[in-house]
């Protein structure tokens, strides 16, 4: 795999239609560059199928896909017409890109060593340099893994506490739109991952759809939306609210001390969301929506898995009721006892 800080070669391939594509092209976009074996195979038709199914959360970020494999263009029309792809795909046969972005490499299969392709993805930023590079990926969360990293250069937010407010926007035609959690840091330090910057990442997306549903709208679609008193106030701005045009406020937020206690709350949070989700979803027919919910909904059922792995391993850290464990704002763990300790022994205080 290519470093990453180091500047993407330039390529320059044919697409599905025999139209000539080169990477200058998508100057001052990000893009995800995906390197796949081949065509209608189970895991690249999975991994090409979950960037299809996220890929209006892209294109609403302004975020450009790409697939390349050694298939040929007739090969790629058909996979593409077949699994209704509407991202790019290029094709490679003579390996020029592939062996650029070194992903020709040895594959070992049932004891057999043979050359190939490895399933990678290199995220490129607008002035064509590779700030992520991802070998050996996996097909099936691939897509997830690049739109969560993506969706915010914010700050990893760890804390121990939670907000779940959900807030309706009706908008122009026969539209309505849901923010699910306003604000949702990660709530526990043993786990390692961006949850924060991610629910974070969700607000700006469900912002963006906001904003579009409420661009162009008239006075008389705003009123007859029921939006004439919040278009009053804060006219096309995206301003959170409650259904009842309650502003947000810190009294949402969900913070005991307890990590027990709040963990069961994040788990409620991520529920409640993914079913404000559902139901936003079931009021609307607009596809340009129902791309980024769907994905919305989805990583709300994949943070609801990561919080309950949190709250077991917390549980395991108190072997019995006489123990307590708090967080703290650092991240790192207190305890009363050496439950903690004999789990976590580097993060003593």
């Amino acid at each position: 795999m290519l470093n990453e800080g180091t500047v993407a070669p330039n390529f320059t391939l044919n697409d599905k239609d025999g139209n000539a594509v080169s990477l200058s092209d998508f100057r001052g976009k990000k893009i995800v560059l995906y390197f796949y074996p081949r065509d209608n195979t189970p895991g690249c038709t999975r991994q090409a199928c979950a960037f299809a199914a996220s890929y209006d959360a892209f294109m609403s970020m302004d975020i450009v896909v790409i697939g390349i494999s050694r298939d040929s263009t007739a090969s790629h029309q058909r996979f593409a017409k077949k699994y209704n792809l509407p991202f790019t795909l290029l094709s490679d046969p003579e390996l020029v890109c592939i062996k650029a972005y070194d992903v020709w490499q040895e594959k070992k299969l049932y004891g057999k060593i043979s050359m190939g392709v490895v399933r990678s993805t290199y995220i490129i930023d607008e002035s064509g340099v590779i700030i992520k590079a991802m070998p050996h990926i996996k097909p099936d969360t691939n897509a997830a893994e690049n739109l969560s990293g993506l969706a915010s250069n914010m700050a990893i937010i760890r804390d121990s506490f939670c907000c779940y407010m959900p807030t309706f926007w009706p908008c122009a035609g026969n539209s309505l739109l849901a923010t699910s959690p306003f604000f949702g840091p990660a709530k526990c330090a043993i786990i390692d991952t961006p949850l924060g910057t991610e629910e974070l990442a969700h607000w700006e997306m469900l912002g963006t759809m906001i904003y579009q549903c409420l661009r162009g709208a008239s006075l008389a679609e705003i009123e007859a939306a029921g939006l004439s008193g919040y278009y009053t106030l804060h006219n096309h701005a995206v301003f959170p609210s409650d259904p009842n045009g309650v502003p947000f406020t810190t009294a949402y937020i969900q913070a005991t001390g307890d990590p027990v206690t709040d963990l069961v709350e994040d788990l409620a949070a991520e529920q409640k969301a993914r079913t404000a989700y559902e139901h936003i979803m079931s009021m609307t027919n607009d596809p340009a929506l129902l791309g980024p919910l769907r994905f919305l909904r989805e990583r709300e059922v994949v943070h609801y898995q990561r919080f309950g792995e949190c709250l077991e391993i917390v549980q395991r850290m108190v072997p019995n009721n006489n123990e307590k464990v708090r967080f703290v704002a650092n991240g790192r763990i207190v305890t009363t006892g050496d439950g903690c300790h004999d789990i976590c022994p580097n993060m003593r205080l």
